[in-house]
């Protein structure tokens, strides 16, 4: 028995370790991205229609990813310590999607279409009357930019910034595209997952869907945050806090 191949030795080669943790951070990120991207998707076109979707992502997700950014480079990156920076990055997230589920999709109606601005859309040629419907309801639109942040903060920067951290150049070059299909799992199962609550919630409930899939991304973000852990104290250790402190060096003194 001691003969056999390791499969996971096969695929991944020596740092198979290594890529089954970061096997388990992609996939959970992805699961929980696809989440995100129906329902902020789902609520918007039912609260104000398709056509409200590029005002928000003009308007409201491009604006908003250029603030965040800004923000992790000149912020949180040099206050916060390199093992903390992944959580720090992911916790505000997952805490306004809990609020959101909790308290603000329950309230909306009961705040949203404010009278001051119930003549606006009177006011607005034909082709901007969906501008209004996101002014009219903040905390949809708020729900949407923020999930449709959690893509390109917590895959395309966080994620992949552990991975750079943790991977040597030959490593990279063998892991990441494999890491990258991968990935598509968390795809794939968020989807049939998503499919099944709402078969169970049936029709007219986003509520409880929202609720549903927001503790799912809970859960999930349990398996990310000692998996990242683990990658930081057991494969990095002092290299990491070195480059990142270096990161936040060079950020400061760019000549």
């Amino acid at each position: 028995m001691s003969g056999l191949p390791n499969p996971l030795e096969l695929l991944f080669g020596k740092s198979w370790r290594k890529a089954v943790l970061l096997s388990v951070l992609f996939f959970a990120s992805t699961f929980i991205f696809t989440m995100l991207q129906s329902l902020k998707d789902g609520i918007v076109v039912m609260a104000m229609g398709a056509e409200a979707l590029p005002f928000l992502t003009t308007l409201g997700s491009l604006p908003a990813s250029l603030a965040f950014f800004g923000f992790y480079r000149t912020v949180l990156v040099p206050r916060v310590p390199p093992q903390h920076l992944f959580y720090a990055t992911a916790a505000p997230f997952l805490a306004f999607y809990t609020l959101f589920a909790v308290l603000l999709y329950p309230l909306a109606p009961h705040l949203h279409h404010p009278a001051w601005l119930a003549g606006l859309p009177q006011l607005l040629p034909q082709g901007l009357r969906a501008l209004a419907a996101v002014l009219q309801q903040p905390l949809y639109s708020l729900f949407y930019v923020v999930a449709d942040l959690y893509g390109p903060v917590m895959i395309s920067l966080a994620s992949w910034t552990v991975a750079d951290e943790v991977c040597s150049m030959e490593e990279a070059g063998l892991l990441y595209p494999r890491l990258g299909l991968l990935a598509n799992l968390g795809l794939a199962g968020s989807g049939g997952f998503i499919a099944a609550v709402h078969r169970a919630v049936g029709p007219g409930g986003m509520g409880a869907v929202l609720q549903v899939l927001v503790l799912a991304m809970l859960v999930t973000a349990g398996l990310i945050n000692p998996t990242a852990a683990a990658l930081a104290s057991s494969v990095v250790g002092f290299s990491v806090a070195y480059r990142m402190w270096e990161y936040s060096f060079k950020a400061q003194n760019p000549e």
